[in-house]
């Protein structure tokens, strides 16, 4: 069994909404990814914690805000 590390879709959701708050195309952040937004409706989606991590390198790129981290935490849902 294998223990790959991932992140809940809530999460990733609240993720992609802030970056696309901060006027970067969503398209743009998924490009050349597997995640589709359409993914984000399956139950029990999970995304695998390498791509997320890619995903948050090419944010703080696009939108140029160092600390899009405490934006996202504080757009996370109690």
């Amino acid at each position: 069994m294998t223990n790959q590390k991932s992140v809940i879709k809530s999460y990733v959701q609240t993720f992609i909404d802030t970056v696309g708050e901060q006027g970067v195309n969503v398209e743009q952040l998924l490009e050349g990814e597997s995640l589709q937004e359409s993914d984000l409706s399956k139950p029990n989606y999970r995304l695998d914690m390498n791509t997320m991590t890619r995903l948050w390198l090419r944010a703080v790129k696009l939108t140029k805000n160092p600390l899009l981290g405490l934006q996202v935490g504080k757009n996370c849902p109690l």
